[in-house]
């Protein structure tokens, strides 16, 4: 943007719209407080899983030992329930300020462009999370399946 232009103090939306922006801006907020409590469930869960490392038997002999397999399928899983913890923590943050972004654009008179870049912004960094984990996800599946067939 170059010094002469001015972002757009107000946007012309019709009253639909802006209800529609609203309405959107309540629904994200609602699922990121939903990313939250499942973050801090998942958390929750991780760290009886980490119990169940540390209280696991030590293996004796073999490497390829039943319980040197179970811990190490245990702490596998204690990290994804981690990683999955911070991704779902940080999705929820990016909705709530890209729902108050929104909810700008929706209810205050000034600077809508810049509010509507800030939401588009986040859902982008948002959806990006969202593609990366899956993808790590479905590797991770596709991992455990060969892993369990040979």
């Amino acid at each position: 943007m170059s010094t002469y232009e001015q972002p757009l103090a107000r946007v012309p939306f019709e009253i639909d719209d802006e209800k529609t922006i609203a309405s959107m801006a309540k629904w994200m907020m609602f699922i990121a407080v939903v990313h939250f409590i499942i973050s801090f469930l998942i958390l929750i869960g991780s760290c009886f899983a980490g119990f169940g490392v540390a209280m696991a038997p030590t293996a004796t002999g073999v490497g390829g030992s039943p319980a040197a397999v179970a811990i190490g399928a245990m702490i596998t899983m204690l990290v994804f329930m981690v990683l999955t913890f911070i991704v779902l923590l940080v999705q929820g943050v990016l909705l709530a300020k890209a729902s108050s972004s929104f909810k700008a654009v929706a209810t205050t008179d000034h600077a809508d462009q810049d509010h509507l870049a800030a939401g588009f912004r986040r859902m982008r960094v948002f959806f990006l999370f969202e593609v990366i984990f899956g993808l790590l996800t479905l590797a991770r599946s596709v991992w455990l399946i060969v892993n369990l067939v040979v």
